[in-house]
């Protein structure tokens, strides 16, 4: 761990209570174990729920202080990270605004780049610290890390391919990156075909990242048995409240799934996993790339999960559900091309001609950098991967993918 690392760590360490695992700035979650079945939205049904442990490709925090997080006045302002702040509930409906791409794929001499993708994002130590998938130009994937002071500086973003760190070399896509608090440990979660993870003492080395684990030995049964001839478990996503860590998939046919195991057990001990919600029908409108935030000072989750269809002419949007409890019942929020969470329905453009017709796999900008993936209702973005509107009807490994920030304007 470089010095940096470490001093940032003792102050996380000395502002944070071993009940809490660390720096969340929401109001507590809640628990438990009962199973669930209910009916969902838009086609969509719950078919099950928790009960004991469980959990299970198509891609092939914040700095603790009040004041600015480094995203720039016309993206989302200034943020006060104070408790204090009076909470805003949960959003009725979301609208957006966007300019251009914010962050694009950058080649070397050994490494020939036609997209970016698949974007997470903690700010630490006052630097942005995003993970991407990687796309070249013969349709191999792998994953880089980018880092940047704030959005007005993208261009010159330290760019770093992760195929150069020795733990990573091969197959890796689809990064989900948080600080576990209990462990001091940073985690990165990325498909490898099955659920893999990597961990690291200090984010910002990125040579240090650990060999890959498997979060299981095979296939569940479960997924096995629901994913279809055509399906395979793709976009992983973890997420805990104070007891449990849950692992949140799809499978490319339609099925959302979730697992879990105890806090003090994580990364191991999940069990079977469960079928959140399905879509046999029209398996496109819960197609891949879900997100799910504990939303501060609401005692409420939201999930979001990316979707296509014929009533959005198959242009990529986001649908979203809410929650009391991550292993809950999941109540239909903004889920139709519409009336969405996002798609280019609900997002204004600031260069016209709009740069693209798809708002596509994303990740939320946290309200910290910890396991319990906090987002702040009052003030919301989300960076996303898309592709010029000229490259539409290209192979989809050859679809120049970029990454753009919306900011919500309502």
């Amino acid at each position: 761990m470089g010095p940096v690392a470490l001093a940032s760590l003792l102050l996380l360490l000395a502002v944070c209570t071993t009940a809490n695992y660390g720096c969340t700035k929401s109001g507590g979650t809640s628990t438990g174990n009962g199973g669930t079945t209910a009916s969902g939205g838009g086609g969509a049904t719950v078919t099950g729920g928790a009960g004991g442990s469980g959990a299970g490709g198509s891609d092939g925090g914040s700095s603790g202080a009040a004041g600015d997080d480094g995203v720039s006045d016309g993206a989302a302002g200034d943020r006060d990270v104070s408790d204090s702040r009076a909470p805003c509930g949960v959003p009725a409906t979301f609208a957006w605004s966007s300019a251009g791409p914010v962050l694009s794929p950058k080649s070397d001499g050994t490494h020939n780049l036609v997209s970016i993708k698949d974007p997470s994002v903690v700010y630490f130590n006052e630097q942005w610290h995003v993970f991407v998938s990687t796309v070249d130009v013969n349709g191999a994937y792998s994953m880089a890390y980018i880092t940047f002071p704030d959005w007005d500086h993208t261009a010159n973003a330290t760019f770093a391919y992760l195929d150069q760190t020795p733990a990573l070399r091969g197959y890796h896509a689809a990064p989900q990156v948080f600080f576990f608090a209990p462990q001091h440990k940073w985690y990165l979660v990325f498909q490898s075909g099955p659920p893999q993870y990597s961990t690291n003492d200090d984010i910002e080395n990125h040579r240090t990242w650990t060999t890959p684990q498997n979060f299981y030995a095979s296939e569940p049964v479960t997924v096995t048995q629901t994913k279809g001839p055509n399906g395979g478990w793709l976009d992983f996503w973890v997420i805990c409240d104070d007891n449990l860590c849950h692992l949140f998939f799809s499978d490319d046919a339609g099925h959302w799934y979730r697992g879990q195991t105890t806090v003090a057990a994580f990364p191991q001990g999940f069990g079977e996993p469960v079928v959140v919600l399905r879509d046999d029908a029209n398996p496109g409108r819960l197609f891949e790339a879900s997100n799910v935030y504990n939303l501060r000072g609401s005692n409420k989750y939201l999930a979001l999960i990316e979707a296509f269809d014929a009533g959005s002419n198959y242009r990529r949007y986001f649908r979203s559900w809410t929650a009391d409890r991550l292993d809950g019942d999941w109540t239909p929020l903004q889920d139709t091309f519409s009336m969405p969470f996002a798609s280019t329905a609900n997002v204004t453009f600031t260069q016209q001609p709009p740069w693209t017709q798809h708002i596509s796999h994303g990740e939320m900008v946290r309200d910290g950098y910890d396991q319990h993936l906090t987002v702040d209702p009052c003030h919301l973005d989300f960076v996303y991967q898309a592709f010029d509107r000229a490259s539409e009807g290209l192979p989809y490994n050859s679809l120049p993918w970029q990454l753009g920030l919306l900011t919500k304007a309502n």
